[in-house]
């Protein structure tokens, strides 16, 4: 009696009944057995154990997203004057705002839209806002006004208020690091005659001629002083010196409209300073974020 006969197909050999299957198929069982050989054989040769040629799946570069080249930051009401500065002790330049009528300056610790993050009153109708380093030991800059009035900056480092007379009338004020000490001193610009006056003590340290009529002064940080520079209306450019001292060459920076108020800061924190603009129109901030 058969296998079949006697047990039935449950407990038929496998060999039995992959061989019926087979012939079922239409395929002789040594033809079956030489294509599972050649199928072991080539199963084999592709296995890292054989040594045999393994194909791994393509990996393509990761995905980044790169960075924007202009972030645009609402923020503000009309009639706020733009003011930039370091108000975290990290090298990186954060927004922040002035409102003239309630003296009182609006500074964010993100370089994005939101709501300020300090909210601090101080100066007086007609002061004009002016951000530097001006407290030794300290990592982070200080808020400032310069007076028309009195042609004097004030300032306050902890809860002291000091008062530096310096400029003329109609002068600009400007702030910078101009004999590398790594605090701030007080500065004009004297657009009669488009001349920076840098400070030294109590004293005029440093005159530059630089600009042209019509031109907005701006002050580019580096880690070893404080540049001069003017941002020019009519041509929606910056253009910034290369010395402190005696200007050899003249980096010209295209960016912005003619109604934008210019600003300079290291917006991305790798120690390089940034152009950038306040446009009243919109309340919005401009951002470059390389340099050039």
């Amino acid at each position: 009696m058969s296998a079949f006969d006697r047990r039935g197909w449950r407990e038929a050999p496998l060999f039995i009944v992959a061989t019926a299957c087979l012939v079922v198929l239409g395929v002789a069982p040594r033809d079956a057995q030489a294509r599972n050989l050649r199928v072991e054989a080539q199963i084999r040769s592709s296995s890292p154990a054989s040594g045999g040629p393994v194909k791994k799946p393509a990996v393509g570069p990761p995905l980044t997203t790169p960075s924007p080249p202009v972030i645009a930051i609402p923020f503000g009401a009309p009639g706020d004057l733009p003011v930039v500065g370091r108000w975290t002790g990290s090298p990186t330049t954060y927004i922040g705002l002035y409102r003239p009528r309630t003296s009182t300056f609006y500074l964010r610790t993100h370089n994005a839209a939101g709501p300020p993050d300090s909210v601090i009153a101080f100066g007086m109708p007609g002061d004009v806002p002016v951000v530097g380093r001006w407290c030794r030991g300290a990592r982070s800059d200080a808020l400032g006004v310069y007076r028309p009035k009195i042609r004097s900056l004030i300032f306050r480092c902890v809860n002291e208020i000091s008062t530096v007379p310096f400029g003329g009338p109609g002068d600009i004020p400007v702030a910078g690091d101009w004999w590398g000490t790594s605090y701030s001193s007080i500065g004009v610009y004297r657009p009669g005659k488009n001349t920076f006056l840098l400070s030294r003590g109590p004293s005029v340290g440093m005159t530059i001629p630089f600009g042209a009529a019509g031109d907005i002064p701006v002050i580019r940080h580096l880690p070893t002083g404080s540049l001069v520079g003017v941002y020019r209306p009519k041509a929606a450019a910056f253009l910034l010196s290369d010395s402190p001292a005696s200007p050899s060459s003249v980096i010209t920076i295209p960016f912005g409209a003619t109604h934008d108020i210019p600003l300079i800061g290291d917006w991305t924190g790798d120690g390089t300073s940034k152009v950038g603009v306040y446009r009243p129109r919109e309340n919005t901030f401009h951002l470059k974020m390389t340099f050039p």
